[in-house]
Formats: structure tokens, C-alpha cells, sequence
């Protein structure tokens, strides 16, 4: 967090003419930058990359470190990162173009889509899934009573939350952020349109 506030606060002070229609940082723009990225980041540690975009055009790129670890292999322009959390907000996003077609609404009870959960004693909502206050178990938690977190399938996952029996805290009472509400979500999302999660992301 230290880093980025930094890096902002760079950003702002770089003058103007970086934002100028040649797309390129000037030579001492590009130093400054490029000397607080590096100085906090090593060869021999887990990989970091930072990109300026202007325009959709890359007007400065970094990467330095190692994406893996054990065998020591440099971090590239072409290496690939798990985008984790940052996938919820695509999710949410094809809800909401759903929810556009009439397809379903954010305010639609789960149990309408997700018939193995009817005998859950409250209403959850779309919504209530999308900001983390639906109230159902974290799966991280129940794949880990299980000892298997982290080397699940999908499918099983998906299986375990389908049987999911009751609730941890009344919707809307309280907020935790958990990965079972976009578990659950992006199953609706196939549901209700008949295409695989991955179809409907492209």
C-alpha cells in the first residue's frame, strides 16, 4: 500500500507532457519512476510488474523478480498472473448485463435459482452474494474442516455449497468477505443463460 500511495503521488507530480499525444514518457519522468519501482523490488524475490497505459498504449513497463521460486525463473513480459479476487468484479459485471436481458435481478432470492438450497431459513439474495452480507459459510473454511483446501475441483466445491444447511449470520446483519457468494453467483450466471461461466466471460 506504502508503494502505491508512492507511486500516485509520482504520477501526480510528473508534468503534464507525459499526457501529451506522442504517448511516451519524458526521459526524467521515466527515471523517477523506474527508480522507485526497482528500489523496492529484487532479482531473487517473487515477481512484481507495473504498467502506465494512456490511451490503451503502454507508455511505461516494468517487471522485475521471479515467477517461480523453486527453479528461479525471471518474471517476463509474457508471464501470466492469477488474477484471484480480481475476477469477482467481472462476475458481478456479467450479472448485471444479465440483469439488463431480464434474465434475473439482484434482488431475486437464490433459492429460485438454485433449487438445492430451498430449505435455507432465510432469503438470500443476488446482491446479498456480490457484497460479501449473504451469511453462508466461507468455503475456504469448509474445504479446510476437509483437509483439501486448495486442491479442489470446481465441481466439488460447487457440490459442498449446494449442500450447504444453514447459515452463519441472518443476510444483511453483518458483512464477510468470502469466495462462496461468487461461487455461487457465477452457477446462477450459467443457470440462467445455458452457457458455461467461461463462455459468457469472452
Amino acid at each position: 500500500m506504502k508503494l502505491l500511495k508512492q507511486l500516485i503521488i509520482i504520477l501526480f507530480l510528473i508534468p503534464f507532457t507525459i499526457f501529451s499525444q506522442q504517448l511516451e514518457l519524458d526521459k526524467q519522468s521515466y527515471q523517477k519512476i523506474d527508480s522507485l519501482f526497482n528500489s523496492y523490488h529484487s532479482k531473487t524475490e517473487p515477481s512484481s510488474t507495473f504498467r502506465i497505459l494512456q490511451n490503451g498504449e503502454i507508455i511505461y513497463s516494468n517487471q522485475i523478480g521471479l515467477a517461480n521460486l523453486e527453479h528461479q525463473i525471471p518474471i517476463t513480459e509474457t508471464t501470466r498472473f492469477n488474477i484471484a479476487s480480481n475476477s469477482k468484479q467481472f462476475t458481478t459485471y456479467l450479472a448485471l448485463l444479465l440483469e439488463e436481458e431480464g434474465k434475473l435481478s439482484f434482488n431475486d432470492d437464490i433459492r429460485e435459482h438454485l433449487k438445492e438450497l430451498a430449505h435455507l431459513p432465510y432469503k438470500v439474495t443476488v446482491k446479498q452474494l456480490t457484497n460479501h452480507t449473504h451469511g453462508l459459510p466461507n468455503i475456504d473454511e469448509l474445504t479446510e474442516i476437509n483437509g483439501e483446501i486448495n486442491s479442489m475441483h470446481n465441481y466439488k466445491v460447487l457440490d459442498i455449497l449446494l449442500k450447504v444447511k444453514s447459515i452463519n449470520f441472518k443476510p444483511s446483519s453483518r458483512y464477510q468477505y468470502n469466495n462462496t457468494g461468487y461461487i455461487l453467483l457465477a452457477e446462477i450466471l450459467e443457470r440462467v443463460s445455458k452457457k458455461p461461466f467461461e463462455e459468457l466471460l469472452e
